[in-house]
Formats: structure tokens, sequence, C-alpha cells
């Protein structure tokens, strides 16, 4: 992104999306009039595949061929993906389901869709639907659904990660885009789920490309001292990607002093990340900063379960293993 334009990524320009409505009247008319703004070469292959794809192909026992047209799961998904940018602000916005007539339209089968994807077309399209994953993540209603939920994002990362620095740059390049473009989406938007959701695009490329690339605790610790808001947030997302006992100062500080909601938030997922890895007086001071926070009123932590849920399933995990 240049400048203050708004996109999916810092290395893109795209149009404004117009904001999905809680009415589903209105979403399906935001779905529909995104189409118009999608290049028709796009559309075309989208309409093609579609096409394809509703043919079955079958030998009879008698060795005769028979054609089949039906209506598939995978006839609708691929529909989908003619109004993708708007489809994931849709799930994010509805709790990460995707019902359409001919069944669900699963995030592994979407992937599959768009594997085959050119560079520049992944790093438009990857980020929105692994933020729409990890908006699903963040209020699923069990541990279970939860694992299944950030094992279909981290596969989206995974995928996106080759394409994330197309032009090759330096690491600390890399992490000051993402940084200053942290910055710019926090000035130039207000608060709410559109605003949310464009900050989690944005740290789902910071984790894509921390897979693809070697991140080591110097260069996390370094990047949160600079201490701005994009380069704190960055620096935690990076842990939450490549977990790193020794950069537990950081993470504690991130959760005791964050400068918003969505630091700490990024702080408990890099926590999570790194419990295993800890010892038991590693584990005592991160549940002591945990327990902190529930007792602060002013955060609000009671009032928002993304970060309310990390928080006790850690607590009950410390001090469940120490009474065990």
């Amino acid at each position: 992104m240049r400048g203050t334009s708004k996109g999916n990524g810092p290395w893109m320009d795209s149009k404004d999306e117009a904001a999905v409505d809680v009415g589903l009247l209105e979403t399906a008319r935001n779905l529909l009039s995104d189409i118009s703004r999608i290049s028709p070469l796009w559309v075309g292959l989208v309409t093609l595949l579609a096409f394809l794809s509703a043919f079955e192909v079958t030998r009879t026992v008698h060795g005769d061929v028979e054609v089949q047209f039906h209506v598939t799961a995978i006839t609708a998904a691929i529909v989908a993906l003619a109004w993708l940018p708007a489809l994931v602000r849709a799930v994010a916005m509805t709790g990460g389901a995707v019902k359409t007539p001919a069944g669900e339209a699963s995030a592994r089968g979407i992937l599959d869709l768009l594997r085959p994807l050119p560079a520049d077309a992944k790093r438009k399209v990857l980020p929105s639907l692994a933020a729409a994953l990890d908006s699903a993540e963040a209020t699923a209603g069990s541990r279970e659904k939860q694992v299944e939920v950030r094992s279909a994002r981290r596969r989206v990362e995974r995928e996106l990660g080759p394409s994330v620095n197309p032009l090759g740059k330096q690491t600390d390049e890399v992490l000051d885009v993402f940084a200053r473009h942290y910055e710019v989406i926090r000035s130039e938007s207000g608060s709410g789920p559109e605003r949310t959701f464009r900050m989690g695009s944005l740290m789902a490329e910071v984790r894509a490309f921390a897979e693809s690339t070697v991140i080591t605790p110097p260069i996390v610790k370094e990047r949160y001292a600079q201490g701005r808001d994009g380069d704190r947030v960055v620096a935690l997302t990076l842990l939450e990607a490549s977990p790193m006992p020794q950069c537990l100062d950081q993470i504690i500080d991130g959760v005791r002093n964050s400068h918003s909601a969505f630091e700490q938030f990024q702080a408990l997922r890099a926590a999570e990340e790194s419990l295993p890895r800890l010892g038991p007086a590693d584990r005592t001071r991160l549940a002591k900063a945990l327990r902190e926070q529930l007792d602060d009123d002013v955060k609000g932590i009671h009032q928002d379960a993304s970060r309310l849920h990390p928080i006790e399933l850690m607590l009950d995990e410390i001090e469940g293993s120490g009474r065990g």
C-alpha cells in the first residue's frame, strides 16, 4: 500500500470494499455489487471453472460413459471466488461459517482452488481469507473448534508465505513496511470491525512472512524495543508465528502494558504459542501477568471474549499442571 490507500496488503493498491451490514439482504447486495469491481477475465475464469465442476463423468458396468450435470459444494465454492473479498468479510462478521444452497464452502476447499493462482493474486486474496479464519478462531465456542480453525488459518498463511515479499527485501525493511502500514490503518480508520479486519489481514501477512524466513530473538527484541505501536504489534505477531521463550519479557510487557486491545490480543496469542516451551518459573511469571489482567476492570477483558478466553485457558493449563 502506498500512502493512505486502503487495501489488503502493503504492496498493492485496491478499491475500497463496501462495508457489510448485519442485515442479510444488505449483505447480499454488497456481495453482488463487489462482482462489478472484479475484472471480466477473473469472472470468466471463475465461471468456466464452475461450469466444468458441475460435470461428473462415470463409466458404467457395461463400459458405457455417462455424463451427469449437477451443482455440488465445489461448484458453490468456485462461484464464491467471484466475490471472495466481500465474502470473507461476511465470514468475519458472522463468525466463520459460509452456507450456500449447495452446502458449506470450507476454508480447505477454497484454498485448494486458490493454490494455482499467481503470486500477486494470492497477495490480494489470501490475507483476507486468513483474517476471516482468525476472526472465527477468536470466537470459537470450544477448544477443539479453535484448534481446527487455527490449523486452517495456518495452511492459508503457509500458502501465502512465498508471495509476501515479492521484491526480496531485507527482513528489517519488510518489517518496517508492516509496522508503518499498521499505524496508517489505525490512524485513518475509526475503531470497529472494519478496522480490526484490516489489521487482522495485515497480521496474517506478518505471520506468513515469519513462516517463510528466519526470525531470531534479537530481531524480535530490537523491533519491540523501538516502541512505536506498529513495531510492538509486529514483534508480538512474529512471536505468535515463531515462539521463542527468550522473548517472554516482551510478551509479558505486551500483556501488561499494551497500547491497545489489539496489541494485547496479539500478546496473548504469542503467549499461547510460547506456553508449551516455558519452564515452571516462566509459567509462574506469565500466570501472574494474566491474573493481573482479570483483576483490571479498566481494560475491559471480561467484555471481550477474544482476550478473556485465552487468558482463562492459559491459567487453567498453568495452574492445573501446578496442582498435578
